[in-house]
């Protein structure tokens, strides 16, 4: 599961950038913030078709899809699905500020 690692960078490194879950499939949102309480998602989520313009923005065809985006709106790394070689490449990014 990606949250954990995610609400610790979230956490701990948000000097440096920002977090967001975007989830354009529910609707309901009710359900969706049990989800977020279940698994005690930190970070903010984008729901509705702001998520959806986001989603076809940058092509997200799987879940969950992990986008990291530097600060002039460049792709530094796409993942779909989960990969802890992913999780390791973004710690290494943001601990060296690259």
């Amino acid at each position: 599961m990606a949250h954990p690692i995610l609400n610790e960078l979230y956490e701990n490194r948000s000097d440096r950038f920002s977090i967001i879950g975007v989830d354009h499939n529910l609707s309901d949102t009710l359900n969706m913030q049990l989800y977020l309480d279940r698994y005690q998602v930190r970070y903010p989520i984008f729901l509705g078709e702001g998520a959806k313009e986001l989603s076809n923005l940058f092509d997200v065809r799987a879940w969950p899809t992990f986008v990291l985006i530097d600060e002039r709106g460049t792709v530094l790394e796409y993942q779909a699905g989960l990969s802890n070689s992913f999780f390791r490449r973004i710690r290494k990014r943001v601990d060296s500020g690259n």
